[in-house]
This record gives C-alpha cells, sequence and structure tokens, in this order.
C-alpha cells in the first residue's frame, strides 16, 4: 500500500494544531514498516520536507504557481494528483512506489482531484471558516471558497475528524453526506513530552501570572481573557499575564495589551518555552467560542496547568469537567472563574489532579494506529475508488 501524504499545509511555516497534526501522524506512518509513503508539497521555493528520502519513503516537491493550481484543481479538477506523481516517479524509474494501490491523505483540506484508481481520506479539523467566516481575512476567505468543501467530501471515500462535536457540526452542515466520519483525537507532543522546559526570553524575573495562549483571533476571545485579567489585576497587582500568539489583523484591542503587566510574546517559540509557561502559569485561560478539538487544554494539563476553558463546542467533551467551564459570552462568568483559581488553592490542586488524568487519555500513537486502521479497512472494503 502507498500512502500519498498531503503536507502542503506545513507550507506556512506556523505550529498550530493542524501542523502538530500533520507532523505526529506522519511520524507514525513513516515508523511503520508495511506501508510506504509519497510526501508532496507544492511551492515556489524550496521545501524542506519533514523526513528524508528511504527505501519506503518519496518526497515530491511540485513548483506550480499556488492560486493558479487551487483554482485549476478546486474549478476544473485538474491535474489529477496521484496521475501527476505517478508520471514524476515513473520518469525517475521508482516502478516500486507504482505497483500498490495508493490512497491519498489530504491532513487539511485543500483541493485535492485525484482519479477514479485513487481512493482519498480527508481530515476535518473543525468548520470555524463557514461558522466564523468574519474573523478571517479577505485572503482566508477566499482561499477557503476555493477549497469547496462540499466537493472534496463528495469525491471522499471517507473523513476523519477530530471530536465528536465536529462530525456533528460536519453532518448537520452537510446533510448529503454519504461516506464514514470517524473521530481520532489527538495528542500530546512527544517533543512536549520529552522536552527540559526552558524560560522564554520575555520572562524576566519571578513572576505569578495567568496564560492565554493562540492567535490573536477574535475568535479565540482573547479580548474578554484580557479583561477578567485587569479585573482580577485591580485586587492584585503583583499578578501578570503572558499572552502567547502571533498577531492577527481581525484583533484590534492594542491599548489593553499596552499594559505594564501584559507580556506579549509575537514570535514563534519552542516546545521548551511553551512547556515552560504551562509548568508556572497559575492557570491557562482559554475562553474560545469555537475549537475543533483545542489542542492547548490538555498540553496545559500534561505539564500541570489548570484550565478555564469556554462551554462550547468540542471543549466540554475533551475536559470533562477536569477545569473550570465558562460562558464565553459572559465577561463576569470569566471573571469569576479566575478569581476562583487565584484565591482557592485546594481547587488549583485538584484541578491539576484531575487535568492529569484527563490528559492521559490523549495520545499520538493511538490516532495513528486508528487512522491507518481506518485506511487499511478501506483498502479491503473499496478496492476501487468509484467516485469522480
Amino acid at each position: 500500500m502507498i500512502i500519498c501524504f498531503d503536507i502542503r499545509a506545513l507550507q506556512s511555516g506556523k505550529i498550530t494544531g493542524v501542523e502538530m497534526f500533520i507532523h505526529e501522524i506522519s511520524r507514525f506512518f513513516v515508523e511503520e514498516a508495511d506501508i510506504k509513503i509519497v510526501f508532496w508539497s507544492n511551492q515556489y521555493k524550496n521545501f524542506d520536507f519533514p523526513f528524508q528520502e528511504t527505501n519506503k519513503i518519496r518526497n515530491i516537491q511540485t513548483h506550480f504557481p499556488n492560486m493558479f493550481f487551487h483554482v485549476f484543481q478546486s474549478l476544473f479538477r485538474f491535474p489529477k494528483i496521484d496521475v501527476l506523481l505517478k508520471q514524476i516517479l515513473k520518469k525517475r524509474g521508482d516502478k516500486r512506489f507504482l505497483d500498490e494501490q495508493w490512497v491519498f491523505f489530504v491532513p487539511d483540506p485543500r483541493p485535492a482531484p485525484v482519479s477514479q484508481d485513487t481512493q482519498k481520506i480527508i481530515t476535518i479539523h473543525d468548520l470555524s471558516p463557514l461558522y466564523f467566516s468574519k474573523f478571517f481575512s479577505k485572503k482566508s476567505q477566499i482561499f477557503f471558497s476555493l477549497i469547496r468543501l462540499s466537493k472534496e467530501i463528495t469525491e471522499s471515500s471517507a473523513i476523519i475528524t477530530v471530536s465528536q462535536n465536529s462530525k456533528q457540526d460536519i453532518q448537520k452542515s452537510f446533510s448529503n453526506l454519504s461516506v464514514p466520519v470517524f473521530v481520532e483525537y489527538l495528542g500530546v507532543d512527544r517533543e512536549m513530552i520529552q522536552a527540559q522546559s526552558c524560560c522564554p526570553i520575555e520572562m524576566r524575573g519571578e513572576k505569578r501570572f495567568v496564560l492565554i495562549l493562540g492567535s490573536y483571533n477574535p475568535r479565540k476571545n482573547i479580548e474578554s481573557a484580557l479583561c477578567a485579567f485587569l479585573s482580577e489585576y485591580e485586587k492584585d497587582r503583583s499578578l501578570f499575564c503572558v499572552i502567547a500568539g502571533q498577531s492577527d489583523a481581525g484583533f484590534s484591542s492594542v491599548d489593553i495589551m499596552n499594559h505594564p503587566n501584559i507580556i506579549r510574546i509575537e514570535r514563534v517559540f519552542r516546545v521548551s518555552e511553551k512547556k515552560w509557561l504551562y509548568e508556572n502559569a497559575l492557570c491557562l485561560l482559554y475562553p474560545s467560542f469555537y475549537e475543533g478539538f483545542g489542542l492547548p487544554l490538555i498540553e496545559a494539563q500534561h505539564c500541570g496547568c489548570p484550565v478555564i476553558y469556554g462551554d462550547n463546542s468540542s471543549m466540554a467533551e475533551i475536559m470533562q469537567d477536569t477545569g473550570i467551564s465558562v460562558d464565553a459570552t459572559n465577561q463576569k462568568d470569566i471573571s469569576e472563574a479566575l478569581s476562583q483559581i487565584r484565591l482557592n488553592s485546594y481547587l488549583r490542586d485538584e484541578m491539576i489532579m484531575l487535568g492529569a488524568k484527563n490528559a492521559s487519555r490523549f495520545c499520538w500513537n493511538k490516532t495513528g494506529a486508528a487512522i491507518l486502521r481506518h485506511i487499511k479497512n478501506l483498502i479491503i472494503s473499496k478496492p476501487n475508488n468509484t467516485s469522480n
């Protein structure tokens, strides 16, 4: 069996839950002895593939202009990616990668037409571009419209998603769904588990701080989280807030961000630095409006950091009452939860204990094994793809 792994989502250089998913699942596939993998990327600049070529790995980079390529793939369903890649392999004389059945794995939706000879499995992490389109830039909205998600679903043999809530969203939004949707939870970064924590350079001296983690996108509700911190700051002037994440054009609360007790880390930070922030924070304040999974929740719990989270979308499912849930639309509710964590050390210790137990449920090896099992079952049950 040949798995063609679409890793175009790694080209942005960001490290979000999607990129983490790609790194961890590709690593698991590489460690499996009975499959061959073709990693494919398309961009003008040379791309650093995550794995070196071996007897079971091939790296193929095409250099089509991305916008034109997306338009052709989206509207005209051309070129068929599997056909294109097989032609490249044939020119290389790589017959070993042509003799077995192919499965095309898309870990984050992109226009991805394939021939009838190849099964396609797509991963849908969440439907935030549909539910919260106003929180995305015009450029992102155009890109999402080009994906034509309903078309990608129609041409797929199966869908992977990361929570029961996301599965329900997919089923509600695409009522004519005729392919199976499998739920496989994410896991804690293996590098984070093994890493020695390292204090970020921005953290000078010992500080008691609340951690807000994520991009400055309105969907993350960072403004409400900051207002909750400021409410607590008025009661405890020794309290700091660390907001770690890259800026977003949709976030405009610059005045709040300039508070002297708010420390901003707006760069890409190392896993060891993130681990340090989790280990030393009073809590993770995460009142997001919508999450497909909410990876920072279980990362924080693994590192012994209590979590305040929005009681919506997938977060209640993932947390299972092992943190403090809040109404993300209610500023007072968020502030009161933060006050509880700040004042009640017994409650905080209990959240740490419950959180560690909850985080232990999530494992990337379990996720990778389940996805690989779905792929193998698909090959057995549908040896030929009948979609157009």
